[in-house]
């Protein structure tokens, strides 16, 4: 007789498929090569209990819940996941393979967030034509502070080189996507932050437009430092989007090569991301920031980078099935300088 399933991950409930039923049994759980637990399946309490190999219990009932997904669907989001050691005990085999592909997905997104501190949310805000300065003034005297009071960390803050379209663009973390929801709320409720806003808009809004992305750190990009360069570095915003079923080979390709030949010709890796999985185009999309020393050093870093050998191979290996990025607009690339304000320079 089986139970029915409801799983919960890291403090939150990542899954309840009621009609799945699941006979009573152990179960490991394998994700990108490495073993991220197992978990027990008990008909006395209807639900289950996981542990990590080092035997930290990573599941915890709670209350949010991530369902209705197509098989389909699953398969973009968790294209690198494989499952071994699950013995031959399910009802369903439909069920099980949405089950197997889920669980990894749901587990390897909340450890990314745990390892890198957080989800990453990146915002773009476009000024009013002469307003940018007021914008800069408003963030550095009152915006930074409040955020870092309601639970925001503040990673870094920018200005494209040719700031034509006036455009403040930062990073801030967020436990969770649902911390961040909450954080944003008291923010925006915090009277400081309602006079602040007040005062600043009293000649008209700065702000004509906002962009924003949420994102999780893949499993090849490095811990996160926060750090100011002397002098401040360069650093380079660079999306890739992908033709489709091809993010997963983008993935490979940065993980087994680029980041190392990224930093064999002088650019720094430091952070890498996919786009989290209910925004537009999250299946086809990677974004990454790097730095480098300057202009020059960013141009001749390039330059040895598509002529090293090591590249050109890998290059041509990863398109025998066919070219992995977009023909037209798979690359776009900004150039950023660090305000004063910013705590990464």
């Amino acid at each position: 007789m089986g139970v029915n399933l409801e799983v919960a991950c890291l403090g939150q409930r990542i899954l309840c498929i009621s009609e799945t039923k699941v006979a009573e049994g152990y179960f490991l759980l394998h994700y990108d090569h490495r073993l991220w637990g197992s978990f027990w399946v008990s008909r006395k309490s209807r639900n289950v209990l996981c542990y990590s190999p080092d035997g930290f219990n990573l599941f915890r009932r709670n209350a949010f819940i991530l369902q209705g997904l197509s098989e389909e669907r699953l398969r973009h989001l968790v294209p690198r996941v494989s499952t071994r050691g699950a013995t031959e005990i399910f009802t369903n085999m439909k069920n099980v393979l949405s089950l197997l592909l889920l669980l990894p997905f749901a587990i390897a997104t909340n450890l990314h967030a745990d390892k890198e501190g957080h989800v990453y949310e990146l915002r773009t805000y476009h000024a009013h034509e002469g307003k940018l300065d007021a914008l800069h003034a408003r963030f550095r005297d009152h915006t930074c502070d409040l955020f870092e009071k309601h639970g925001m960390k503040n990673i870094g803050y920018w200005v494209p080189v040719d700031n034509e379209s006036n455009t403040l663009v930062y990073i801030v973390s967020h436990a969770s996507r649902e911390a961040g929801q909450k954080s944003w709320g008291a923010f925006l409720n915090d009277p400081d932050w309602v006079a602040a806003y007040k005062a600043s808009t009293r000649d008209g809004k700065l702000v004509r437009k906002i962009d924003r992305v949420f994102l999780t750190a893949t499993d090849y990009s490095p811990a996160l430092r926060i750090e100011a360069g002397d002098p401040a570095r360069l650093f380079e915003l660079r999306t890739y989007t992908t033709n489709e079923g091809k993010r997963a080979d983008i993935n490979k390709r940065f993980r087994d090569h680029t980041c190392a030949l990224f930093t064999k010709h002088g650019m720094s890796n430091l952070l890498y991301c996919d786009l989290m999985p209910d925004q537009k185009a999250s299946d086809v999309t990677l974004t990454y920031l790097i730095t480098h020393k300057s202009q020059e050093a960013r141009e001749a870093s390039w330059d040895a980078f598509r002529k090293d050998p090591d590249w050109q191979a890998v290059f041509k290996a990863s398109r025998v099935k066919g070219p992995i990025l977009l023909k037209k607009g798979g690359v776009k690339s900004t150039l950023l300088n660090p305000v004063d304000y910013s705590p990464m320079k």
